[in-house]
Formats: C-alpha cells, structure tokens, sequence
C-alpha cells in the first residue's frame, strides 16, 4: 500500500493509531438533519415548514438555527437550546408554550393566531382555503386580518360576509381590504326576496362592452 502524502504514512498504519479516538456509528439508519438560521418574528415565532413555533419574547428579532431533533424541533441561540417543540402538522398552525410570554401586556383583541383562526373558522367553517392563504401571505400578522373580518359581521351581515370572503378566495386576495371591498359591492346589488337562497356569484367591478364593429380596421 502506498504512502500518503499528506501524512507521510500509510493508511492502514495511521489506522491503528486512531482507532481509540474513532467513535462508533449510532444504530439505525443516518438521517442528514442540517441546522438553517430563521429570524424570529416580531410576534416572537419562528417560521419552519409552514408552521410557526414560539421562542421567549426577549429573543424577537434575532437570528436563531433551527434543527428536527426526531419528531421535535430544536431552536438554538448561540450554544443555547431557547425552545423545543413538537413538530405540527398541517399549515399556519403554532406551537406555543405559556411561559414564553411572561412580561407581555396583554394587546387590544387577542392577536394569537391559533385563537382567531379558531375563531374565524367556527363563524365561517367552509373557509379554511382562505385562512390558510392568509397566513401564508401575511405569515404571523394573518391573526389581524381573521379578526378584522369578523368584525365586518356587525356591520354587514353574517350571509354577506361569508359571500365576500367566498369571492375573495376566488381571486386569490387573502386580506381584509379585498373582503371589505366585496361586501361594498354587494351593498350595491338589488335586494333579494326572502327565503331566496344566497347566490355563489362572483361580482367583479364592472367592465366596459365594445362590439366587435370596432375592431374590423384593424383585421386584415
């Protein structure tokens, strides 16, 4: 066997005078689990795969590795483990533990997320398509939106709400504003007789009509 000739030895020789350093392999199969740096939000979460998961308040803002240590999820801070948690399952859901927010004061209407997307779904249960899109776009800030459009309710109705939410997902704009500026278009519409039942429409602003007549010096 030739030598190396970085080492000057050969291999096999260098071997033996390293095995009792070695460390054995673990059991089971190896699982390549990288640690990726997240900025902890203002809402003191962190963002991994969808999901957010809470880290003591005074960390907001900082840079943080996180790692799946199994089925749980490590934050580290500077050799310092801030979190464990398990991993969630789903979209925009967040893990969260009550020790985290000791010192905060307590915001106007309740900011969590978990609790307006519960709450949003239980006025409004057939739209999950449109929190979900919510919390994506908007990623923490998703629990003002939920709780500004339940607020539209007492205003415009809870069957105009639902419809204005409906067409908001349609096109695909996830925000109060849309949902507001649907309801105003309805305002609009005829009345409908009692006991009709709600029209699945999608009302778009309207647009001008041109006959074709006005394309013909165009063609050919």
């Amino acid at each position: 066997m030739r030598i190396h000739e970085t080492t000057h030895q050969r291999p096999v020789d260098r071997l033996l005078e390293e095995r009792e350093h070695l460390r054995p392999l673990a059991d089971g199969e190896f699982s390549y689990r990288p640690q990726l740096g997240r900025r902890v939000y203002l809402d003191f979460t962190v963002r991994w795969k969808d999901n957010f998961y809470e880290v003591p308040y005074q960390f907001a803002g900082r840079r943080v590795l996180c790692q799946e240590v199994g089925d749980r999820l490590s934050i580290m801070l500077a050799g310092q483990e801030l979190a464990r948690h398990d991993l969630l399952q789903g979209v925009g859901r967040t893990a969260h533990l009550p020790d985290h927010k000791e010192g905060l004061f307590r915001p106007g209407y309740p900011s969590h997320l978990p609790y307006q997307r519960e709450a949003f779904l239980k006025l409004f249960p057939h739209h999950e398509r449109f929190v979900e899109g919510c919390v994506k776009r908007f990623r923490g800030n998703a629990a003002y939106h939920l709780h500004k459009v339940r607020e539209l309710v007492a205003d415009w109705g809870h069957d105009n709400v639902d419809l204005a939410v409906e067409q908001a997902v349609l096109m695909g704009a996830f925000h109060i504003r849309a949902v507001r500026q649907a309801c105003r278009r309805m305002s609009t519409l005829p009345p409908v007789a009692v006991g009709t039942p709600p029209r699945r429409v999608l009302y778009l602003p309207e647009v001008e009509q041109r006959s074709l007549k006005v394309y013909s010096d165009h063609v050919g």
